[in-house]
């Protein structure tokens, strides 16, 4: 059902319904999210977790790592400005929603032991969880370094500017 829903979704965001759509769902967008992390929560098997912290960690990171090169490699090919880098890379190497879409629906299939789509649906999640606090982290450690990296000096005015006139000043 989730996939028919986002393949309608898909077919009818081009079409010439897409605004009436769109004002239809917008007083229930809060409420539909909140069911759907409540609803990925409810599938999460907790004991799986808590059971193997070592494999949950390295999934993680391993996840998180693997997305950061591939997405920085992409950042560095397209020209993205080296000071940009490093938080474009973060902000997207987090897990997605659509990842517990398709992991519960392989799950509901029973392509992976339910213990490996509860340890996946986890490792997705807990790097949305994780995502802000490494974000603060590259702020504060990574963009200072970038920000003081010789690059062009902004220019100094060097003359004095006049004061800007209020506005309603000449009504």
């Amino acid at each position: 059902m989730a996939l028919g829903a986002f393949l309608a979704g898909v077919l009818l965001a081009d079409s010439e319904y897409r605004y009436g759509l769109e004002t239809d769902i917008e007083p229930f967008k809060g409420l539909l999210l909140g069911l759907f992390f409540i609803a990925v929560g409810m599938g999460i098997d907790f004991s799986v977790l808590l059971a193997a912290p070592l494999a949950m960690a390295a999934v993680v990171l391993g996840f998180l790592v693997v997305k950061a090169i591939v997405i920085y490699t992409l950042a560095w090919r397209t020209r993205l400005p080296y000071q940009d880098r490093p938080v474009f890379t973060l902000l997207l190497a987090q897990g997605g929603e659509f990842a517990f879409v398709v992991f519960q629906a392989a799950a509901g299939s029973q392509v992976p032991a339910p213990q490996t789509g509860s340890l996946l649906i986890g490792a997705v999640a807990l790097s949305m969880r994780l995502s802000p606090l490494l974000l603060v982290a590259v702020d504060r450690l990574l963009v200072p370094r970038y920000a003081s990296a010789n690059g062009p000096a902004p220019e100094e005015i060097s003359e004095p500017q006049e004061a800007m006139p209020k506005a309603g000043a000449n009504a």
